[in-house]
């Protein structure tokens, strides 16, 4: 198996969840903005959320995904390879971009069903969406994420889809060995990306990233269970900065809709914690539990796009 293969299993095994978890309803703007609020309070962790802390199983399966998901493995590279909600909808929606885009499977799935919309998802670690060569050795180099991303936008061009959200980690991506992209050059290269995909018949909706905390969620709040906010970041925060400005800049000069996610997650601050979940299983990638919990938000901020 590759090391891309392994490192994409490896993430898709870490959003494998108890049952229990998934099942949780689906919250409302103002539910979920209360739980926000309320986050930034919260010292101790709960029996319950403490129960969700140890590893996730290192075997993942498609199963803890939406039932009508037609993936059988861990690669997105077609418009047929995994597709959830109504299979037979003639409103398509496209999920394209890396790993955070791959996290919010399962806040578009459940939507997608519930408004009988396809859902196509295409992902490939740590290669965003906009015209951006990667500097990441071994994993993700620049002839991969840019022939991946070539082959993504013919594909989804053919496929015309009413709407394209496009989703990306904007935090510590190289440029070269010991450079990080500028938001000039992540502005300049989602606006090609947008352009190439944006058709009259096709819109383009960004989700704003979401912060990075400094250390992995669940192994901090193991090592601090009585002292949760120790573990919290603020949301702009100029140690880990992330391409938001950017992202904004470039929906805007396109037209393209900015999806705000940051009141999803935080207020000046971002918990560890928010309500019964801890949404993220790493430093930035949001959990499956609090994904789904988000659907309800999701598929507000995306109804009115198709």
């Amino acid at each position: 198996m590759s090391s891309i293969a392994i490192i994409a299993c490896s993430l898709l095994a870490a959003w494998a969840i108890p049952a229990s978890s998934a099942s949780r309803s689906h919250g409302t703007l103002a539910q979920v903005e209360r739980q926000v609020a309320a986050s930034v309070h919260i010292t101790t962790l709960s029996p319950a959320v403490a129960a969700e802390l140890p590893a996730a199983p290192t075997d993942f399966s498609w199963s803890n995904y939406p039932a009508v998901g037609t993936s059988t493995g861990s690669t997105c590279h077609t418009v047929t390879a995994c597709v959830y909600g109504d299979l037979t909808s003639s409103k398509v929606v496209v999920l394209f971009g890396d790993s955070h885009a791959l996290m919010w499977l399962n806040a578009l799935a459940p939507w997608a069903a519930s408004d009988k919309v396809k859902l196509v998802l295409l992902w490939q670690g740590l290669c965003p969406p906009g015209d951006l060569s990667v500097y990441a050795p071994g994993f993700a180099d620049p002839p991969l994420c840019n022939a991946y991303r070539a082959q993504m936008i013919a594909a989804i061009q053919k496929l015309a889809p009413t709407l394209v959200v496009l989703a990306e980690k904007t935090t510590q991506v190289k440029s070269a060995a010991s450079a990080y992209f500028t938001d000039a050059q992540w502005e300049a290269g989602l606006v090609t990306t947008i352009t190439e995909l944006q058709t009259p018949a096709t819109k383009v909706a960004v989700l704003e990233d979401t912060p990075t905390f400094a250390s992995s969620v669940p192994e901090c709040l193991a090592a601090h269970p009585t002292a949760v906010q120790s573990c919290a970041v603020r949301y702009v925060d100029p140690k880990i900065p992330g391409h938001e400005s950017a992202e904004l800049a470039a929906a805007r000069k396109t037209g393209a809709t900015y999806v705000r996610t940051q009141g999803w997650f935080c207020t000046a601050l971002c918990s560890p914690v928010i309500g019964p979940y801890i949404p993220y299983i790493d430093t930035n990638h949001v959990s499956f539990s609090y994904a789904g919990y988000l659907s309800g938000v999701m598929g507000a901020a995306l109804k009115p796009l198709i």
